[in-house]
């Protein structure tokens, strides 16, 4: 059964990154995205390949918010990246589980709805959908007499 492994263009490479286009083209050409593809429509990179370059500071998307929900987006990101790397190791070879999905989010601390709703986020808003959208603080106490 073949892995399935999300691959993203350079254009959403630079998006997840910060980085300008040219040094996604750049870097690729260097070898840095060791599992990426070229094809005659383009260049795709697995997330993957991407985590050691998404830095909180250097991500457009992410400044307006605090350090710490940067922080946050960033910790989310390679917690699936993690679970990216668990779930091929266990859908491959030696180590094959069945349910590889929820073995994986369990091992990497998380629940398998949380993966899924990172996962989708990512998907959809790239790294500004894994900030930590909750409200913090205290709740307004309204009398009610």
């Amino acid at each position: 059964m073949p892995i399935s492994v999300k691959f993203y263009s350079v254009e959403e490479t630079a998006k997840l990154t910060g980085l300008p286009h040219k040094r996604i083209l750049q870097l690729f050409s260097e070898g840095a995205f060791p599992s990426g593809i070229q094809y005659d429509g383009g260049i795709r990179i697995p997330l993957l390949d991407m985590k050691g370059y998404i830095k909180a500071a250097n991500v457009p998307e992410l400044r307006r918010y605090s350090l710490a929900k940067r922080q946050g987006a960033i910790q989310r990101f390679n917690a699936l990246a993690k679970f990216e790397e668990l779930r091929i190791k266990y859908r491959s070879g030696d180590q094959y589980r069945p349910d590889s999905y929820s073995e994986a989010a369990r091992d990497c601390g998380l629940s398998r709805r949380s993966v899924e709703r990172w996962r989708s986020r990512l998907r959809r808003y790239g790294l500004k959908g894994l900030v930590d959208s909750r409200g913090g603080g205290m709740r307004c106490k309204a009398s009610h007499r």
